[in-house]
């Protein structure tokens, strides 16, 4: 994307913003909540509760997970409802905290089952409902959990809309910490008014056996030896500014097979030009598994032994099915948006630029995560 599409986008969405504000200011005394105390909920009456989070992006949806884990902690045996676009849902497959998935905007549209599944479950008397807006703050998303009609919705005081003095969608708030602060972290502070206090802050996403064995049978087909070390090169990410260099890429894949171990390469849909232009920079041996639906892509990322890939949507995705990686950075900092985990380790180029990562500082930080040891360099 270009710099001026972004300057485009940039005053486009002021120009809205500015058109909102009089809602908002008009809004806040018809429709505003009473703000609550966090000591006037009972914890033994919260037996469903539901997070909205259908807005925001792949990376940021993932490094929300460690919420219901967290919330099942604090409100044993709740049932736990978790609403998100159509996108996200596939995601949420097999979780073993999530008892009910509530798809907003679904895959290939609405239609009158759909509405009536959706607004059935919507408003089928949740306890709780919370809104984790971190790094942006959605109407839709605070409409949307109004609508349930729950005595308690929680979100975070941060990030008030335009005209509004207060977020006056929710009963209750959760203060912002301020200064550097993981995303994880951001949204657990979020529970900080439930009591939840630590816990685990690994992303998490579940894999059936299936995928797992269908995804091996899919390398073992391509050419990978699976009784081999096999490293995932995921060479795409949505932003341009977020993609290494091919030529960097082609220059790690020959380091990673001077160790012993094998190169899997994928990308985005749409991003198969960056394919063909690695394969013309890298004459090495190569396992070229594709642009394969998200699913897929996570189950062959579990079936390998590390990734490196860019800071995008994907890198989270490996993460959260345990896969060992190393991100590589840019405008982006990883003190922020890399995963959490002693295994998710990440290179940021000098300057902030992605484009100057060296390939022998990300083989440093992928040594570590290989079992294989050579001394070539």
């Amino acid at each position: 994307m270009t710099g001026a599409f972004y300057s485009q986008n940039l005053a486009e969405g002021a120009s809205i913003t500015a058109m909102k504000r009089p809602f908002y200011f008009l809004a806040e005394p018809l429709v505003g909540r009473r703000l609550l105390q966090p000591q006037d909920l009972d914890p033994s009456k919260v037996k469903r509760v539901l997070v909205v989070r259908q807005h925001d992006q792949l990376g940021d949806f993932l490094l929300s997970t460690p919420l219901f884990p967290a919330l099942k902690a604090r409100f044993p045996g709740c049932h736990l409802g978790v609403l998100v676009r159509g996108y996200f849902a596939q995601l949420l497959e097999g979780h073993p905290d999530v008892d009910e998935t509530l798809v907003w905007k679904p895959s290939g549209g609405w239609n009158m089952k759909k509405v009536r599944e959706f607004w059935a479950s919507l408003r089928s008397s949740w306890d709780l409902v919370i809104v984790p807006n971190t790094v942006s703050h959605s109407l839709t998303s605070d409409l949307l959990a109004r609508l349930t009609r729950s005595p308690w919705v929680l979100g975070s005081s941060h990030r008030v809309f335009p005209g509004a003095k207060r977020n006056f969608l929710y009963d209750l708030e959760a203060p912002y910490r301020k200064g550097d602060r993981h995303q994880t972290d951001r949204n657990l502070d979020i529970l900080a008014p439930l009591g939840v206090g630590s816990a685990d802050r690994s992303p998490r996403m579940t894999l059936t056996s299936e995928e797992m064995d269908q995804a091996q049978k899919t390398l073992a087909l391509l050419g990978l030896d699976l009784d081999r070390p096999a490293v995932g090169l995921h060479l795409g990410a949505g932003k341009k500014e977020n993609r290494w260099p091919l030529g960097r890429f082609a220059e790690l894949a020959e380091i990673i097979r001077s160790r012993g171990a094998q190169v899997v390469v994928t990308w985005g849909l749409g991003e198969g030009d960056l394919a063909r232009r690695f394969q013309s920079l890298d004459p090495g041996p190569t396992v070229v598994a594709g642009a394969p639906a998200i699913r897929p892509l996570a189950a062959i990322f579990k079936a390998l032994t590390a990734v490196v890939v860019n800071d995008t949507g994907m890198l989270h995705l490996a993460a959260a099915v345990g896969t060992p990686l190393v991100g590589v950075f840019g405008p982006t900092d990883p003190v922020e948006w890399l995963p959490i985990g002693e295994k998710f380790l990440a290179v940021r180029g000098p300057e902030n630029s992605v484009s100057l990562a060296k390939a022998r500082d990300v083989a440093k930080k992928l040594v570590g995560l290989l079992p294989v040891k050579s001394n070539a360099e």
